[in-house]
C-alpha cells in the first residue's frame, strides 16, 4: 500500500566512496542523488514493499560504485540502474525461494521419520507440498520475515534490526505468514 513515503526519496542512502578518487566520488554521488527518487519509485511499482524498495535503491548504488563503469552510463543510465534493480530482486527471490523449500521439507523431517506407514507418508508428502505452494505464495516481505524467523532461528528483535522495521511490524508480519500457511495446509488436506 503507497504511504507519504512514496512520495519523497528513500532515506538514509549511504554513499560510500569504495576507495575511488575524489572525482569518481562526486560523480557516482551526483548521479545516484539525481536518479535515486526514480530508481525508488521503479522498484515500488514493481510491488516490492517500502523497507525492501529502500534497501534494493542503496543495494544499486552500491553494485553501481563497485563496478565502477561510468561509461555504462552513459547510453541509458535509468534503464542500467533498472537493469541492476531487477537483477538484485531476481537473485534475492531465488533466495529466498531456495530457503522457503529448505523450510517445507525440514519442517516435517521429524514426523516423517517416526511415522513411516504408507499412508501416513503420503498424508505428509501432500503436507510439504501445501506448505511449500503456501511459503511460494506469501507476501515478499512475509517470506523473508517467515524464513528468518525458521531457517535461520532468529527472533522478532534481531529480524526487525536485520530488516530496519518495527518488532511489532515483524510480529504481525510473522503472525499473518504462519495463519496462511497453517490455513494454505489445512485447505489442502
Amino acid at each position: 500500500m503507497a504511504t507519504n513515503k512514496d512520495a519523497h526519496q528513500p532515506s538514509n542512502i549511504v554513499l560510500l566512496d569504495e576507495g575511488l578518487s575524489s572525482e569518481d566520488v562526486d560523480f557516482y554521488k551526483h548521479f545516484f542523488n539525481r536518479h535515486q527518487l526514480a530508481l525508488y519509485k521503479f522498484v515500488r511499482r514493481l510491488g516490492v514493499a517500502e523497507d525492501v524498495a529502500r534497501d534494493t535503491v542503496q543495494d544499486v548504488y552500491l553494485r553501481l560504485v563497485r563496478q565502477n563503469e561510468p561509461a555504462k552510463l552513459a547510453k541509458s543510465p535509468r534503464g542500467y540502474l533498472y537493469r541492476i534493480a531487477i537483477n538484485l530482486l531476481r537473485d534475492n527471490l531465488r533466495r529466498t525461494r531456495l530457503h522457503a523449500d529448505a523450510i517445507a521439507t525440514s519442517a516435517v523431517t521429524d514426523e516423517l521419520a517416526v511415522v513411516d506407514t504408507p499412508e501416513h507418508l503420503l498424508l505428509e508428502k501432500e503436507r510439504i507440498a501445501a506448505l511449500k505452494e503456501a511459503v511460494h505464495r506469501l507476501e515478499p516481505d512475509e517470506r523473508q520475515i517467515l524464513l528468518l524467523h525458521r531457517l535461520h532461528n532468529m527472533t522478532s528483535h534481531e529480524i526487525a534490526a536485520e530488516l530496519r522495521i518495527s518488532r511489532r511490524t515483524v510480529e504481525r508480519r510473522l503472525a499473518d505468514a504462519l495463519a496462511f500457511c497453517r490455513s494454505h495446509i489445512w485447505k489442502a488436506g
